[in-house]
């Protein structure tokens, strides 16, 4: 009933802003939730809890939002986590055949003010850059996966559809022996989150970094076939198309949906 109503833009994006609020002065239980939003985390917001809410009019006196959705009961369980972390996750496009993805964050702080080589690295960036280039300092190294590990199985416990799939599929690196740092985070997610970890295999090929063109096409497979939707993990999205290669092996080993999860994207594309 929704996903008609709005078309997604090309491009990352968050909840703004939220609002929870009764309808009127009698009612005594938060119904609606006022959102300022682009369409893309509506649709992550959909895909669990379409059929518990309908939208209505935003009142005149919340001009700052651009989405009012009401609930006929008390908010459904997951609802307020699912909005949280959509507050400070970033949504991704989601290329066919995944049907979401999400980013803990981008992997830099836009500054206008200064050229991109000089952008500082967020958060969730700067995890990952120790994670995968801190050789020297193997304590940080694990530090670092550690800490990616928490907060993308919180992700995970806070997105419905994500917590309910079963399993939780690897990236190859590119080196080929399932040892790169997405593949090592991904283990250690799957074990924090209880799912099934299926390695998905593949020969080694250039880094993505210095071919960004090298086709990816049918080099992947997995060990098992797939009953039910599963989760993507990996470090890093650069161009995305590794990532949609092992979405596409998934389809085609039996996952019925495809939800995508990585640390951070790159300001490459």
């Amino acid at each position: 009933m929704f996903l008609t109503e709005f078309t997604p833009p090309a491009r990352p994006c968050r909840i703004e802003r939220s609002l929870r609020t009764r309808p009127s002065n009698q009612e005594a239980r938060w119904r609606r939730e006022y959102l300022r939003a682009e369409g893309l985390p509506l649709s992550h917001i959909d895909s669990f809890f379409a059929s518990n809410y309908s939208l209505v009019d935003v009142a005149a006196d919340r001009g700052d939002f651009n989405w009012c959705l009401e609930f006929p009961g008390p908010f459904p369980e997951g609802f307020e986590q699912l909005v949280s972390l959509l507050e400070t996750a970033l949504c991704l496009p989601a290329p066919s055949p995944f049907d979401l993805v999400l980013a803990l964050d981008r992997y830099k702080i836009v500054d206008e003010e200064l050229p991109p080589e000089q952008w500082e690295n967020t958060e969730a960036g700067e995890l990952v850059h120790k994670a995968k280039y801190y050789l020297s300092s193997p304590q940080i190294q694990r530090s670092a996966r550690e800490s990616l590990t928490r907060r993308m199985a919180n992700a995970i416990w806070s997105h419905p559809v994500y917590r309910d799939a079963p399993y939780l599929i690897s990236v190859p690196g590119s080196s080929g022996r399932g040892n790169s740092t997405g593949e090592q985070i991904a283990r250690l997610v799957a074990a924090e989150t209880g799912k099934q970890f299926i390695q998905t295999v593949g020969p080694a090929r250039p880094q993505r970094k210095a071919d960004p063109t090298f086709d990816v096409s049918g080099l992947f497979s997995l060990p098992s076939m797939l009953s039910g939707s599963c989760v993507i993990i990996d470090d890093v999205w650069h161009t995305g198309a590794t990532c949609v290669e092992v979405a596409r092996t998934a389809k085609l080993a039996g996952a019925d949906a495809v939800y995508g999860l990585v640390a951070a994207r790159t300001m490459r594309n």
